[in-house]
């Protein structure tokens, strides 16, 4: 007979009992005695009875591998637990190895949302994988290891999951931090055809318990795909294509770019085919026109000029371009991220998804300070279709981008709501003693103390926008906010808002950032406002931007 701790729900413990190939679950109360060390100290146990049928009683007393303090804190916990059980087999990155899943969720009264599930998993990630607390790629499968869809915590439903380590983070939280902006104001370019597109991934925040040891803090973090990305399915010919940027030696990123390189392979000139993703359809073509268009060596500045605009959604590098500025993310300029279009045959425009962003904030990919800020060195010039852009002024970039920012600034990038994303992850790792738990364990990249790195990110966010707003206001001249009901000689009639102003570029934002009405237009702009409440009207004319606030009352 082998007893295994699975799982801890409150006072009670998950016990898998295992005589021979019989597997039995059970779940029975934790009780706790005083018993006398070897060493000859008195310590607290924790013990449980477990009959094994109406013949015998089997009495076995199961110490727990983390002390009684722990066993307390755990039962305090509000964030999720999951619980991974590998039989003691060690996870290599190559393939996956066999294991099993549960998740304990406190937000259910410490209930068992998803019992011991059978699992692939291995390490995740090239660096990273280097580091003592791992990050893990998780397959769901059946009983006959194929692959199985399964939502867990309110996210997505499908079989590939993502353990983040955040091991670098001294926070914990700039990736999910970083995402959740990005989020929160960008809209993936196909959202009207496909409205449950997310340009990005949700996470959870949970907690690790491997093998029966506390593993730390994790974010459970959905994958960039097809599915994600809502993209169309390869059905004999491309619909769809995905790629993604794997490291900085790639032609976007100034490096190096072998045209004649085979396109058989999965690999292809710094890129990863996600989408259809086989080496016999990764559709590197694709790729391969828009990196020559933007690379100066292959491209004339005329040419780079009138053809951009059929190969890219300007409006969404616009929103990229802001990201990595205000995040200040050189890992991201040039790798860790996705190109996508979304129907090869109708619109080859590439758009941008980023991807893996702890090194933001402050803090460079090895979690060491980096005292930079917006629009200098490699951020966003480390990227030549961004810097190409930016020097020619192609598709008026610079006016594109310092009107998108007057909005962004005052919503969803604002230091204020920053901040308060910030505070509000501050307050969860706090109050559930997951921080505690996780410098306790891991506490070579972890914070002294989580109040002074979120000081320090808060303040080094707010100096960031000062250098943005700077930088930005010597290409378009930006008039501060009117705060009014209605800009001098607009009308609104019913949902409608007319902007009679010939020849500007007039754009509507939500106060969470998100695009709602974006147009140059020879007349009048006819703009439906989607509900009662408060929207950011943007207008560009000759070169400079007035914004102003719209409160529609439904009246």
């Amino acid at each position: 007979m082998k007893a295994n701790i699975h799982a801890l729900v409150g006072t009670k413990l998950v016990i898998e009992i295992r005589r021979g190939s019989r597997l039995e679950v059970l779940e029975q109360d934790l009780r706790y005695k005083k018993r006398t060390s070897p060493q000859g100290y008195i310590e607290d146990c924790c013990y449980i009875c477990i009959t094994m049928n109406t013949r015998h009683l089997y009495t076995c007393l199961l110490m727990l591998a983390m002390p009684l303090a722990m066993i307390c804190q755990e039962r305090a916990a509000t964030l999720p637990r999951i619980y991974i059980d590998t039989q003691g087999l060690a996870i290599g990155q190559d393939s996956r190895y066999p294991a099993t899943l549960s998740i304990v969720s406190p937000s259910k009264a410490d209930s068992v949302v998803l019992p011991p599930h059978p699992i692939g998993i291995k390490v995740r990630g090239k660096s990273a994988a280097q580091y003592p607390k791992k990050s893990y790629s998780i397959e769901f499968v059946d009983s006959a290891r194929q692959e199985t869809d399964i939502s867990l915590l309110g996210m997505r439903n499908d079989d590939d999951w993502i353990l983040d380590a955040m091991y670098v983070d001294h926070a914990r939280m700039r990736n999910r931090l970083c995402t959740d902006i990005w989020n929160a104001y960008n809209r993936i370019p196909h959202n009207t055809d496909e409205p449950k597109a997310l340009n990005g991934t949700r996470g959870t925040f949970v907690e690790v318990i491997l093998d029966g040891q506390y593993n730390g803090l994790y974010c459970l973090t959905e994958r960039i795909d097809r599915k994600q990305l809502k993209l169309k399915k390869y059905k004999d010919t491309y619909r769809s294509v995905s790629y993604k940027a794997v490291t900085w030696d790639n032609l976007m990123g100034y490096c190096s770019y072998d045209p004649m390189a085979p396109t058989e392979t999965l690999l292809w000139n710094g890129f990863e085919a996600e989408y259809p993703g086989t080496d016999s359809t990764a559709g590197w073509e694709y790729l391969k026109e828009f990196l020559e268009l933007i690379s100066a060596a292959h491209t004339s500045d005329e040419t780079f000029y009138d053809e951009i605009h059929e190969h890219l959604h300007i409006d969404n590098l616009v929103d990229y371009t802001l990201l990595i500025n205000a995040v200040y993310a050189p890992d991201n300029v040039a790798k860790n991220l996705y190109l996508s279009i979304y129907d090869v045959a109708h619109d080859r425009r590439f758009f941008f998804t980023p991807w893996d962003m702890d090194a933001t904030f402050g803090r460079t990919y090895d979690g060491t300070l980096i005292h930079r800020y917006a629009f200098s060195e490699s951020v966003p010039f480390g990227n030549q279709l961004i810097s190409r852009l930016w020097d020619e002024d192609a598709l008026q970039f610079k006016q594109l981008l310092a009107q998108r920012w007057s909005a962004l600034r005052l919503t969803t990038l604002s230091p204020d709501s920053v901040a308060a994303r910030i505070h509000a992850y501050q307050e969860l790792f706090e109050s559930s003693g997951a921080f505690a738990r996780e410098q306790a364990r891991w506490p070579e990249l972890c914070a002294d103390k989580l109040a002074e790195e979120v000081d320090f990110m808060t303040a080094w966010y707010a100096r960031n926008v000062q250098v943005i707003d700077s930088v930005l206001a010597h290409t378009t001249a930006t008039h501060p906010l009117a705060d009014t009901s209605l800009p001098p000689g607009y009308t609104i009639q019913g949902d409608h808002l007319t902007v009679d102003t010939p020849h500007a570029t007039v754009a509507l934002y939500s106060l969470q950032g998100a695009t709602l009405y974006s147009a140059t237009c020879p007349t009048v702009h006819s703009i439906v406002l989607p509900s009662k409440g408060v929207y950011i009207l943007c207008i560009a004319i000759e070169g400079e931007i007035y914004t102003y606030k719209i409160v529609h009352t439904g009246r």
